[in-house]
Order: structure tokens, then C-alpha cells, then sequence
């Protein structure tokens, strides 16, 4: 119909539009799309120590939130895959990309709705200041030396009260959590349903559009824009990061242990970019002018139902009985799980393990890790091509990568910072001022850090010996630090300087080990017949996402929570983590990951000494001369026309059952 391969949306398909009905307009559109979905798609990555202390949220909590969004994808990717070459492509993809966008607001929601949300906007009117009320809590907490006189333990305990329970202290679990867990879990939900058409849909659609030699251009120019999201997510996550949205009226550093970043701009910025950005995509047509034969309307047929899922069944059973293939897919679970991991909480790890602000954490990460990951994926996917790289030689140069990975965490295992010293805490540490602050009846519970002027971290300005505050100098006449002595929120800066060793081997680490993404790749799909590639794919990236990007979060979450030092907590209910042991830190994530990689490369010895006895590669150079020296089976169709007897057509079928030529009978 001509309808189908007009631009617009019903009737409304004026003629100055047609002239965007070009695969070019379609993959420029498209592209801009990708970029925002891709963006708001590790966004949360960015923010995640961040939302762990205005929620409260344990690690493990935020890794299962960051899984949400594949138990969306797992729940209807299959389901949504089967139609992609039966429906109206650009508009599911249209449809997709709303819902994406749709679902970064709600993430947005729990910001507006939560306690802190109310308390951060008191009007100009009310009786109470913010920096009075916060002065107010610091006093009566037990934090302040001066409050020895009348504080004690009773006194803490009516914090406890149940008239208390939407207490809003940073970091601290509360009632609105759970709410608040709920909400952003819904939305991640959503995200991963609103991604699950894109890479089937955007496949069909361009390859069944134009030639067949320049579906890699298109396609391959959408990956490359979409590409960069990660790296503007992190980028301007960190921007985000920056902006300072917190519970008092009170001029303070990121530093600060109250500060909160206003992370909650990023999910509106993206999911309102997503909606604007997939809205024009719904206009472009079913179908483009592409010229179709009239063989290939008469010789494509429907199966029955039946007959396609037996098939389906087959072709997994025949995918499972495929050693090689089997051992390829375990090996990249393997590889995904520390890949999700690092992505969901390589932030979190910089900006705790070398005592950087969350802004700063991003940036790098964005600039570093992601864009040479990037780089390492168009090299080695313009190698393999330019070399002509033989899937044996694919798999050679796996096992190579692999020995280089090992390499690569048993170096990182060296590189970090010491943990913080917390005068206070610590019990180790031999200082004057344990002695001082005794007679100010600190509160133990209170973890509120501040580095004194004598450029030591104290648990709180009690635990300094700290006895009032002042707008300009923060907590001064700490007397256990010394006369006149004053304290600022937050831990010192570190004298360690780890981070650009840890920059410098992460990134050219990275680069490296991405090199052999594309040839993995060639590997997987070389390994099996070439009638089962797009199952092959399809189950891959199911497995995949099921056992490695879905697991990932969730397992590092766990582990990193095992580091915890000091959990921010109030009246007995644990929060965030507040202090992290770095030494175990670094040793439980690359020790972990070190024994991940050590598997993964038995794994891959084993599928390369496979693939050496592995003779009927589908395109291996064997099978290519077979088809120069022997002669081509083929056979004659004779199709009668139609009932009026008009346009008979003699069909050759060769052997793989493609029509070779159709000669018109006169």
C-alpha cells in the first residue's frame, strides 16, 4: 500500500514531509534517540552514592534496583523480538523510546514525594529556620561538647519516640525507603521493557530497507552514537552531582556528609530528552522504496504455529548440544557479571577509595573507562574486518586478551588508598583527645566526621571536643584539637596519590581488553550453522543478560556491603554505608573479579582447543573453497501463475535454498 511507505502518523501525511521518507533521515532521527535512551539507561550509575544517602539504601539494595531494568528487558524481550519483522517498526521503536523516557521521570518521583523533598522547601515564613534547625539537631543529638551538660542516654532515646519516625537524617533508612525503593524499582522495570525492541526492531528494520552490503553502515551508525550515552551520562551525572540540594540552609563543600547531589535532574533532563527525541521517529514509514520481486512475495510462505515453535525447541536443543558454543556463552556470563558490576559501582569505588567527591568520580570514569572502551570496540571491530581475522584466529586472540585481563586485576589489587583514621573510632589510635572528649558524653551512634584544623578526621565535632558553630569557620573551639582549634564537615583531603596510576592502568586496560569484543563476537556466531545465527543471538543475549548483566549488580552490591565500616544509622535501623575499609574494599571487588577472569580463561583454552578440531565453520576457508570446486545442486520450480494464467515464472533454487534467478515465461 502506498500508505506504508509514506512519513506521518494516520492520515496526516503531507507531501513536505516525504522527503524524510530516506533511511538517512531515519538513522540520524533514530540515533539522536539511542543517545538519550543509552544515557538515561546507566544514569542511575552516576548517582548511585548519591540516592544511597538521601534513601538510605545498602549497596545490595542499589544493585537489585540497577537489575530492575533487565528483569523488564528478560520479562518481554523474546516475546517482542518475534514480532520485529510483522509490525510497524519506527513506531514500536517510537513507542519503546516514550516508555524509556517515561520511566526516567517516575525514577525522578521519590525526590518530590520523599520527607526530605518538604523539609528542604520550608517557606520563607516559617518559624524555624533550616540552619536553625539543623544548629538545633546538631545540639540536641549529642554531637556538640556542649551538650555534655544536659545530654545523655535518655535524651537520645526520645529521638527514638514514635513521634519521630519521618526523621530525615542523611543516609539514614526510614519509613519512606521502601516507597522510595518501590517507585525508582518501577521505573528501572520500565526502562528495560522500553529497551527490549531496540536492537531486534532497529536490525530488521534497516536490513529489510536497504541493501544488504550497507546494513553495517546504518546499523553500525547508530552504535556509534548510542555509544557515547554512557560517557554523557557519567559525564553530566557528575555535573549533576555538583548541585547542592540538601536538608539545610548552610553553605557547605561536597565534602560535606550532608551534602546530596540533586540527581533527580538527570532522570527528568533524560526522560523528557527521550520523549521529545522519539516522538518524530513515530512519522517515519513502515517501509521505505525498496524494490521487491515478485518471487519473493510467492515463495515466502507462513508456517503454522505448531511447526514454529517445534522448530524453536529444536534450535535451542541444537544450540545446547553445541559444545563450543555453549562454553563461548558461559564465558561472556562470566565477563558481564564483573563488566555490570564495574559499571554499576565504579563511581562509587573512586569516589571512596581515593576520597573524591561523586562530581569528580564520574568524570573520570565517563572520560576514561567509557570512551576507551568505545575506542577499543571500533578498533577491534575495524581489525577484524580489515584483517579478515578466521574465527579460529578469533578465538587464538581471546585466550591472548585473557592472560592480559589476569594481568590486569592483580595490578589493581596494588593500587589505592589506605582507610581514613577516625579519631573516635579507632580505637588504636593513641591521641589526647580520646581522653578530652570523654567528658562530653558523645553520642556513638551520631558517625558525623570532620577534619580538624590539625588535619586529623574525628569521628564528630563532639568527639573534637567541638563547641559551637559558626556559618563562616564551620564548628569551632574544638578544645580537644587545640585552643581556638576549628573543625570542617567531612573527611580531610587524602595525601594519597593512587588515583592516577589507577586512571592510567584502568584505561589502557580497558582499551586493550575491548579490542576483542567484536571478535568474540565473530567467534560466537561462527560456531554455529548458519541457519541458526539469529536464534544463536537471540538466546545469547538472553542468557547473557539473565546470568551476567542481571546477577552483576546484585553481587558486587553484596560484596561491597561485606566492607562496610561504619553504617549510617539512627535509633538501631541501619542506612547507607557511611565509611568503607578501603584495603578490603579493593582487595574483595579485583579478588573477586581476579578469580572471575581466572575461569573465564580455562574456559577459553578450552573452547580454543575445541575450535581447533573444529572443521564445518560456517564461512571458514574450507568450506568456501567447497563452493568454488564443486558444482551447485540445484532445481527447477515452475510456478503456474496465477488463476487467470498471467506471469508464469520458472524459479531456480539452489542449494541453501535461495532463489538464484526467476525467468518470466512469455
Amino acid at each position: 500500500m502506498d500508505t506504508e511507505i509514506k512519513c506521518g502518523i494516520g492520515r496526516f501525511k503531507p507531501i513536505f514531509l516525504q522527503c524524510c521518507a530516506t533511511m538517512k533521515i531515519f538513522t540520524v532521527f533514530y540515533s539522536i534517540s539511542a543517545l538519550m535512551t543509552s544515557t538515561l539507561s546507566v544514569y542511575i550509575a552516576s548517582q548511585i552514592t548519591t540516592i544511597e544517602k538521601q534513601f538510605g539504601f545498602t549497596s545490595t539494595q542499589s544493585g537489585i534496583l540497577m537489575s530492575c531494568n533487565d528483569i523488564g528487558y528478560l520479562a518481554v524481550t523474546l516475546f517482542v523480538s518475534y514480532f520485529a519483522d510483522k509490525v510497524h517498526g519506527p513506531r514500536v521503536l517510537s513507542f519503546s523510546t516514550l516508555l524509556f523516557g517515561a520511566a526516567g521521570i517516575i525514577c525522578a518521583i521519590p525526590y518530590f514525594v520523599s520527607p526530605m523533598y518538604s523539609k528542604s522547601f520550608l517557606p520563607k515564613t516559617s518559624n524555624v529556620s533550616r540552619g536553625g534547625d539543623f544548629f538545633a539537631k546538631i545540639i540536641s543529638s549529642g554531637q556538640l561538647c556542649e551538650a555534655s551538660s544536659s545530654f545523655d542516654q535518655s535524651n537520645s532515646n526520645m529521638s527514638c519516640s514514635s513521634n519521630s519516625k519521618t526523621h530525615t537524617s542523611v543516609g539514614v533508612s526510614n519509613e519512606f525507603t521502601p516507597v522510595a525503593m518501590a517507585i525508582i524499582a518501577v521505573g528501572m522495570i520500565l526502562q528495560g521493557i522500553g529497551k527490549s525492541p531496540r536492537q531486534a526492531f532497529i536490525t530488521t528494520y534497516i536490513d529489510n530497507n536497504v541493501k544488504k552490503t550497507q546494513t553495517a553502515v546504518y546499523i553500525g551508525s547508530v552504535m556509534a552514537v548510542a555509544i557515547f550515552g554512557p560517557a554523557l551520562g557519567f559525564g553530566l551525572g557528575g555535573l549533576f552531582s555538583q548541585m547542592y540540594v540538601t536538608l539545610e540552609d548552610v553553605n557547605i563543600s561536597p565534602r560535606d556528609p550532608r551534602w546530596i547531589g540533586a540527581w533527580w535532574i538527570g532522570f527528568l533532563t533524560f526522560g523528557l530528552g527521550s520523549i521529545l527525541t522519539g516522538l518524530p521517529v513515530m512519522c517515519f514509514p513502515k517501509r521505505f522504496h525498496v524494490k521487491q520481486s515478485i518471487v519473493d512475495t510467492k515463495v515466502v510462505k507462513k508456517k503454522r504455529k505448531t511447526r514454529m515453535l517445534e522448530d524453536f525447541f529444536k534450535d535451542i536443543y541444537g544450540l545446547l548440544r553445541n559444545k563450543l558454543y555453549v562454553l563461548i556463552i558461559l564465558g561472556r556470563c562470566l565477563i558481564l557479571i564483573i563488566v555490570s558490576g564495574s559499571v554499576a559501582f565504579g563511581p562509587k569505588y573512586i569516589e571512596t577509595q581515593f576520597t573524591e567527591p561523586a562530581w569528580k568520580s564520574n568524570l573520570v570514569i565517563g572520560v576514561t573507562r567509557i570512551i576507551a572502551v568505545s575506542v577499543g570496540t571500533f578498533v577491534g571491530g575495524y581489525l577484524t574486518s580489515k584483517k579478515r581475522i578466521t574465527p579460529l584466529g578469533c578465538g587464538r586472540l581471546i585466550v591472548i586478551m585473557s592472560f592480559l585481563t589476569i594481568v590486569h586485576y592483580v595490578i589493581l589489587m596494588f593500587i589505592g588508598c589506605s582507610t581514613p583514621k577516625i579519631i573516635g573510632y579507632d580505637r588504636n589510635l593513641s591521641n589526647s583527645s580520646e581522653i578530652c572528649s570523654s567528658s562530653c558524653n558523645c553520642n556513638s551512634e551520631g558517625y558525623f566526621p570532620v577534619c580538624g584544623s590539625d588535619n586529623n578526621n574525628y569521628f564528630s565535632p563532639c568527639h573534637a571536643g567541638c563547641s559551637s558553630i559558626s556559618t563562616s569557620q564551620g564548628f569551632t573551639n574544638c578544645t580537644c584539637i587545640g585552643q581556638s582549634a576549628t573543625a570542617q564537615p567531612g573527611l580531610c583531603s587524602t595525601d594519597c596519590k593512587m588515583l592516577v596510576p589507577y586512571l592510567v592502568v584502568t584505561c589502557v586496560f580497558s582499551l586493550i581488553e575491548s579490542l576483542v569484543i567484536m571478535p568474540s563476537f565473530i567467534f560466537m556466531i561462527r560456531a554455529v550453522k548458519e541457519n541458526q545465527r539469529g536464534i544463536a543471538i537471540a538466546f545469547s543475549a538472553f542468557i547473557t543478560t539473565l546470568l551476567g548483566w542481571f546477577l552483576g549488580p546484585v553481587i558486587f552490591g553484596e560484596i561491597i556491603d561485606m566492607c562496610c565500616k561504619i553504617w549510617s544509622s539512627r535509633c538501631g535501623v541501619k542506612g547507607s554505608c557511611a565509611l568503607y575499609n578501603n584495603v578490603n574494599f579493593r582487595y574483595a571487588v579485583y579478588g573477586f573479579s581476579l578469580i572471575m577472569r581466572c575461569i573465564v580463561t580455562i574456559i577459553n583454552i578450552i573452547a580454543y582447543l575445541i575450535a581447533r578440531k573444529k572443521t564445518d565453520w560456517s564461512t571458514g576457508e574450507k568450506g568456501r573453497e567447497s563452493k568454488v570446486d564443486l558444482p551447485e545442486k540445484q532445481s527447477f520450480i515452475l510456478d503456474e501463475g496465477d488463476t487467470n494464467g498471467n506471469k508464469s515464472y520458472i524459479k531456480t533454487i539452489v542449494e541453501n535454498k535461495t532463489i538464484k534467478e526467476s525467468k518470466l515465461l512469455s
